[in-house]
């Protein structure tokens, strides 16, 4: 893509608005996250930039310019979504055996002292 003749789709005011505090809440959560070792800081730093870049041209052609954003950027590409989300979904699973097999020994222990 031609980022010289790059002019994101016209979107309503709102939508705008919207998009540039979700990419203020980001970069906050971010910086927090530098701080404080439980959040990632550079993925939410990461994702404001993201939202910014799909508001405004003139901020989507200086981050292509930018090589470290186009080296997260084509790394991000690499990452194989499929076998995360398959992962993601049998810890989901796991989680909920864990829990039903809790409330399992538990139904049964109160019944056992009836």
């Amino acid at each position: 893509m031609n980022y010289k003749d790059y002019s994101p789709r016209r979107m309503p005011l709102i939508a705008k608005i919207i998009l540039v505090f979700m990419a203020i809440c980001f970069a906050v959560i971010g910086l927090i996250g530098l701080i404080l070792p439980i959040i990632p800081g550079i993925l939410f730093l990461f994702l404001a930039l993201f939202v910014l870049s799909q508001v405004s041209s003139r901020f989507a052609r200086f981050l292509h310019n930018n090589p470290s954003y186009r080296g997260m950027k084509s790394r991000l590409k690499k990452f194989d979504f499929d076998s995360a989300l398959r992962r993601a979904e049998l810890g989901f699973w796991k989680v909920i055996k864990s829990v039903l097999d809790f409330l399992d020994r538990t139904s049964r222990g109160f019944s056992d002292n009836k």
